[in-house]
Formats: structure tokens, sequence, C-alpha cells
């Protein structure tokens, strides 16, 4: 595809809502410099601060300018401002295009002529574009499908005339580019398989509010989610603040509701799994003050909260330790026993004063035993927060928690 011809496709996406320039693909690689990673897909991020919003736009002129100034440049649409997409993926694993087609045999009805573009990957992967429905918020990719996303928030969307990692442009579909056919509708049986299902059992009696005032009274007052994980012990706020500190709140920079995600799960885990703090902390997080937030919304803290406090065994369970019988090291195996059957009786003050407090105050986490010893003068020897997490380790038959 010529520069001429990658030019003129990306105008004619100017009908399916703002476009925002990406990094392009250079010999395979993404132009960032970045390598290549399940995570870090070449040419699918964005290269401008905003690009959701003031670095998007429909103007002819600035797509221009951007196309001289960014020569490798890919193009992404914005969903759900002008169109949305059904993202039909094709991949070893997963073909939303076979999905699809028994969608519409089921139904025993086929999907209306609309704006179609045939993903680079060369997989068949394919691009459904439609206008925004209505009731866009309450829509969800199709019921029982793996291969079928549906990009309606927000989302960046590669166009025609941007090149995929494989080599080959992403391209309109023969007959139904902008020139020849109008955004169709979302058809009545499509939507049927797309709407959400009613609100969780959990909330179905809670007084339906886009208050964020009200949003935290109800969710303390019906408590935890069932099946989170127990509280452990509870650590003063200042010492989970000063944990949470440290944590970028975009992790994610690519995806907002990912690094929400990811900062309400940290947040969870070092209070502990204690609702009230949790919620308290969250309600005066800097997170839900950042420029590009989506938060403030209830409906979507209400269920990022949710989630984040479930016990999540990805994020924050260890793996099992190693069993002393799958091990074949004879050395290993021998550390292993004496490690379990390890019952020695401490014999330094030091090590005997961290577990005579942590007896009188299990609520005490290494740091609070670490200060509450060296501000007793008792010791010439400074004791840090790691010696104590060492003696925990090492005397956990004599610890105590809370």
């Amino acid at each position: 595809m010529t520069r001429k011809e990658c030019l003129k496709n990306i105008l004619l996406c100017t009908t399916l809502g703002p476009l925002t320039p990406f990094y392009g693909v250079v010999a395979g690689t993404c132009e960032c410099g970045k390598p290549n990673t399940k995570k870090h897909k070449p040419g699918k991020h964005p290269r401008l601060q905003g690009w959701q919003g003031d670095n998007a736009t429909t103007d002819h002129a600035t797509i221009r300018r951007w196309f001289s100034d960014y020569p490798c440049a890919n193009y992404a649409i914005i969903s759900g401002v002008d169109s949305v997409v059904l993202d039909l993926d094709v991949r070893p694993d997963k073909n939303g295009v076979a999905e699809m087609d028994r969608l519409q045999a089921a139904a025993g009805q086929t999907l209306p002529p609309t704006i179609t573009v045939l993903s680079g990957s060369g997989t068949g992967a394919k691009h459904v574009y439609f206008a925004v429905p209505p009731d866009v918020n309450r829509l969800q990719k199709p019921k029982g499908t793996k291969g079928i996303d549906f990009q309606r928030n927000r989302q960046g969307v590669i166009v025609p005339g941007s090149l995929h990692e494989s080599g080959q442009y992403y391209r309109f579909a023969p007959g139904l580019s902008p020139a020849d056919v109008d955004l169709a509708e979302l058809p009545d049986w499509l939507l049927e398989t797309m709407r959400k299902p009613g609100a969780s059992s959990r909330r179905k009696n809670a007084t339906v509010t886009d208050d964020i005032g009200e949003l935290f009274d109800d969710l303390l007052r019906e408590g935890p989610p069932a099946g989170s994980m127990p509280p452990g012990r509870l650590r003063p706020d200042e010492i989970v603040q000063r944990k949470m500190k440290s944590v970028p709140m975009r992790r994610y920079p690519d995806n907002r509701s990912h690094s929400d995600s990811h900062w309400a799960w940290t947040l969870a885990r070092n209070c502990c799994h204690h609702w009230e703090q949790y919620l308290k902390i969250w309600k005066d997080s800097p997170i839900r003050n950042l420029p590009d937030t989506k938060c403030g919304r209830a409906s979507y803290e209400a269920n990022l909260l949710s989630k984040a406090f479930l016990d999540q065994e990805q994020q924050w369970r260890n793996p099992g330790r190693r069993r002393i019988e799958d091990t074949t090291n004879p050395a290993l195996a021998k550390h292993m026993r004496k490690v379990l059957e390890h019952t020695e009786t401490p014999r330094s003050p030091i090590v005997n004063a961290v577990l005579h407090l942590n007896f009188k105050k299990p609520e005490l986490d290494d740091h609070g035993i670490a200060r509450a010893l060296n501000a007793t003068g008792t010791f010439e020897k400074k004791i840090t927060r790691e010696y104590v997490k060492r003696i925990r380790h090492r005397y956990g038959h004599l610890w105590r928690t809370r």
C-alpha cells in the first residue's frame, strides 16, 4: 500500500470517530523501541498524551500534519464516540469469525452490510463497525463467545492504512468501506446476546445510586463480598498509606481500568483484607483524582472495588512450596527437612525481646516492632524491619499472629 493510499484510507476512517496516532511498526518491531512481548504488541499503543480526548480528532488538516510528522505511525479510532466495534479475533486457541457464523446460524439471521476492516494479521480476523446503540453501557460481548471482543468504551481500534507486525496493512473489506456503505445498527437478534445480566444478588437489595458518598455507605453497610479472603492482622492506616505511596497509579498507562484494578488489588492486600479500612483509604486515595480517571461513576467503582477485594489467587496467593519428596537433590532435601523441623529456642536478647513484644502485641507489624524496641533504648544495635522479618521467618513456630 502506497503512502497516498494509506492517507486516503486513514481520512476515510474519520466517519467512524476521532482518530489518534499510535506508534508504528518498523521491521517487525514497535517504533517505540520496546521489545515484543505478550503485553506489548507492536504498533498498538498511543504515542500522544490525551489520546482519548484532546489528541483525537476528525479534522483532516490535523491528521495530515500527523501523517507528515510521524511517517511510520499507525492510527486508531476512539470507540464509543461515533461507532462501536465487534473485534472478531482469530488465533490458534479462538476463532471469532467462526463464532459469529455460529451465532448467525443459530438466529437464522445475518449481519447487515456495514463498514468492515480486515486485520493485517493475515489470519482472517475482522473489525465490524456499527453505530453506537442507545443502551451501549448495558452491553457486553456476545454470551458464550471467546474470540469476539466488544470495543465500546473509548478504546483505540487500529484502522486501515496502518501496518501490522506481520508486515501486512489493515484494509477495508471489498465493498464495505465508508465510501461504499453506511454504519449499520446492531441487529436486535445480536443485541439480545449482548445484554448484561441484572445486578448481582449481592447488590439486588441495595439502593441504586450515582452518588459516590452514598455508594461507599452502601458498600460499608453490605460488608465484604462473599468469598473474599478473611482479614489478617490490622495495620495502622498510616502504614498502609506509606506502603501505597510506592505503588504506581498508572501501572498500565494504556489501560486505566487495569491500572485502577492493580492499585485496588494492592490496597486490599496491604489492608490485610479489612473491608472498612480498604474503603476508607480508597475513598481518600489520590488515584480517584487523576485527570484521566474513570472513577466518579458509582457503577464503575462498585464493580472495581468488589472484584479487587475478592480472593484473587493469581494476585497474592503464594504458589505452593516444593515438597521434599519432589526434590531429587539430597542436599536440598536435607535443608528443607531441617527448615520444616526447626524448633530452635532463641538465645539472643534481641530475638527474645522481639518475640516477647510480638506475644504481647500481635497487632504490630515488623516495622512497628522495630520502632517500639528502638524507642526503649535498651539495645545499642539499631533493630531494623528486615531483621524483625528474618526473626519472624526463623522462629515461625513461636510467632503469634492476631
